[in-house]
């Protein structure tokens, strides 16, 4: 099992025995899923047949429980994964480990799939307030939203499913998420970016700096109170 904290946090927000990796590179996520849980079926895809022959190497020992396809985003997906909808299948599909612009761009062709029996776990690399502003826009309910420390790094991981009873977010929560697990990860990130805003404004002053900072001073004030 390969360890890492992403990882696993990734997993822990998954709960269908039928899970879908979209840009599954070395299908990492995949492996653990499948060494952790009861997963019955998994789907891998990504554009790049080196990537899909890596994680068919790194999967070897589950080859009978999955599927391999090569294309962009859900595209190679569809029919199948619209099947198992179609008969009422549970399916949560990762996508995970690219930027945010990326994973917008995968989900406005992901109609097909918006269904009560589907729920996608996004973890973007980047701009993770503007996957959080389309959710909300485009009537995903976000059910879990946590932070995962990963060495030096930190990453934003959402649970979401369609549900016109979406989430209204205030700008701290779209900026730096829900916080639905408060741990050690999430503490520690806040205050991370918190030292990165004061450091950029020890040498310029820079007005979009200024109010992330005052949005971080906002949630500090709210977790106090909690």
């Amino acid at each position: 099992m390969i360890k890492s904290n992403r990882i696993d946090k990734i997993c822990s927000l998954v709960k269908a025995k039928t899970v879908a990796e979209i840009g599954c590179d070395h299908a990492y996520i995949l492996r653990n899923l499948l060494e952790t849980k009861p997963i019955d079926c998994a789907f891998a895809s990504d554009i790049s047949e080196l990537c899909l022959n890596k994680a068919r190497h790194n999967l070897s020992g589950f080859l009978h429980k999955i599927y391999f396809f090569v294309g962009d985003g859900l595209d190679p997906l569809d029919d199948i994964l619209g099947q198992k909808v179609a008969n009422s299948v549970p399916v949560d599909i990762i996508i995970a480990g690219m930027g945010g612009k990326e994973i917008i761009k995968i989900l406005n062709n992901a109609g097909k799939l918006f269904s009560p029996n589907v729920a996608f776990i996004l973890q973007p690399q980047k701009n993770s307030d503007m996957v959080r502003k389309y959710l909300v826009a485009h009537c995903f309910k976000i059910t879990q939203d946590i932070v995962a420390k990963d060495g030096k790094m930190f990453y934003n991981i959402i649970r979401c499913k369609v549900n016109f009873k979406q989430n209204t977010l205030t700008d701290e929560q779209i900026m730096f998420g829900l916080g639905t697990i408060k741990d050690e990860d999430y503490f520690e990130y806040l205050a991370y970016e918190r030292k990165k805003c004061e450091r950029i404004l020890a040498k310029k002053d820079v007005e979009r700096v200024k109010n992330k900072l005052d949005l971080l001073e906002r949630l500090d004030k709210e977790n106090k109170n909690v």
